[in-house]
């Protein structure tokens, strides 16, 4: 359910530039279980920017991709990703979890698959989204994001619930023959 949504814009009323992470906990702390398309709401409604994520971003460690949770409640995790020049997560679902990404820089290439009669991920999809795209992912929605460019893809996704009970699958069935 929604509380209300907050106008925000990045200035406050004295024309000061309102940080990231403020505007992030006034826009994503007024939800309260919400739906997926409430979340891409908010999520434009942000209108972050390269730079703004900038101070965020962190390289990869033990995961193929640097992962900075920017901010979690009861209800919502925002999370920020960095994804080197030409690589991939692994294929994987969210658990109980669903949300939505905005590509804040480069391309992303989110490859949806779908288990077959032996529980193995088969390639259904593949989608493409630019810089200022919002993904969806649906709940029980299985995937893996995907850098296929010579420079490192930047992202702002949230889920809710924050994230938990998430599986990692085999690569298997690459075609989606």
């Amino acid at each position: 359910m929604l509380t209300k949504m907050v106008n925000i814009n990045k200035t406050s009323m004295r024309g000061v530039p309102m940080d990231l992470l403020y505007r992030i906990q006034c826009l994503f702390g007024t939800l309260l279980n919400p739906t997926e398309e409430q979340l891409a709401c908010a999520m434009r409604e942000l209108q972050v920017t390269a730079n703004e994520v900038m101070p965020y971003i962190l390289e990869p460690g033990e995961l193929p991709y640097g992962r900075n949770n920017v901010y979690q409640s009861t209800d919502i995790e925002v999370v920020i990703l960095n994804l080197p020049a030409n690589s991939c997560s692994a294929i994987h679902d969210h658990g109980v979890s669903y949300g939505c990404e905005i590509v804040v820089e480069g391309e992303l290439v989110n490859r949806i698959y779908s288990l077959d009669d032996r529980c193995l991920p088969r390639l259904l999809n593949i989608e493409r989204y630019q810089p200022n795209d919002i993904c969806i992912i649906r709940k029980n929605q299985i995937h893996s994001i995907a850098n296929e460019k010579e420079k490192r893809l930047v992202t702002l996704n949230v889920y809710s619930p924050p994230l938990q009970g998430c599986s990692v699958y085999p690569a298997y069935h690459t075609s989606m023959s």
